[in-house]
């Protein structure tokens, strides 16, 4: 029962990453989320406080929702990092989620 149980509710979690709603894999930047990481920079340095010579988004994830939300790794110098969050509505209209600071270059990009 319990091997069952357990394989059924790991094949489930691993058959969720591919449905509307469940955070995609981490891939590499490409153009359309580098633009939304770099559209949101001005938001994202007044909600952290700082202000970042180096801005380089390297990592990005996505989720469906009602738009999609946008997860992006932004490299900015010394090792360090921010993870954003922004969402792109259907129209087009991109805004700024959230942000999560003191990170390092090394940390996995996660769900927030």
């Amino acid at each position: 029962f319990f091997f069952f149980f357990f394989f059924s509710f790991t094949t489930t979690l691993d058959n969720m990453a591919g449905m509307p709603g469940a955070m995609k894999e981490v891939n590499p930047i490409n153009d359309d989320a580098k633009a939304i990481a770099d559209q949101v920079k001005a938001e994202v340095e007044t909600k952290t406080g700082s202000k970042y010579d180096t801005y380089n988004a390297t990592h990005f994830a996505t989720q469906v929702v009602n738009g999609t939300n946008y997860f992006i790794k932004v490299d900015v110098g010394s090792g360090k990092a921010v993870h954003v969050r922004a969402h792109r509505a259907f129209s087009g209209e991109v805004t700024l989620h959230s942000v999560q600071a003191d990170k390092a270059t090394g940390d996995d990009l996660t769900y927030f």
